[in-house]
């Protein structure tokens, strides 16, 4: 199965695996890429403080591991157009479990970040991927440049 990582090179966006600094060979990227475990709190708070220097570096862009839908949803939320008892179960759920993933959009947002939801419907086969990549470069104006936050598994080559 191609992973996300090689979908992402494959297309144009040149993606770089940075994991202990924020904006090391970012500068001539139109993309920088980081995996993370989605309930890993510490990974995103550190991804939130990067979002301050790759701004200073020119990047536009934040993409997400969200599904549109999910995402409208948590927009409302944060924008305070529906308080949390007027959310689905699952979003309350993810607020409740993940308040980290809340601030990394909250963060985002402040810093005037345009956000793309690029995740894709369960059950959409074994292209998963490959179209989450498409939804990502649908996305992105041909001047923007983008900081990608996905799953640590859809950067990783090997099958698991």
């Amino acid at each position: 199965m191609v992973k996300l990582q090689s979908v992402i090179a494959a297309t144009g966006l040149v993606s770089l695996l940075a994991s202990t600094t924020p904006a090391a060979g970012v500068k001539a990227r139109k993309a920088v890429m980081y995996g993370v475990i989605h309930a890993d709190k510490v990974a995103h708070n550190a991804l939130a403080s990067y979002l301050i220097q790759l701004k200073e570096e020119g990047y536009t862009h934040l993409a997400v591991e969200e599904r549109p839908a999910s995402y409208a949803e948590l927009s409302d939320y944060i924008a305070k157009r529906k308080d949390q008892d007027h959310l689905s179960y699952d979003i309350q759920n993810r607020i409740k479990n993940q308040p980290h993933l809340i601030d990394l959009f909250k963060t985002a947002l402040d810093l005037g970040y345009t956000i793309i939801p690029f995740d894709v419907e369960r059950g959409q086969g074994q292209n998963k991927d490959k179209e989450m990549a498409e939804n990502i470069e649908r996305s992105l104006p041909s001047n923007g440049r983008v900081v990608i936050v996905t799953g640590a598994w859809h950067i990783n080559e090997r099958d698991s």
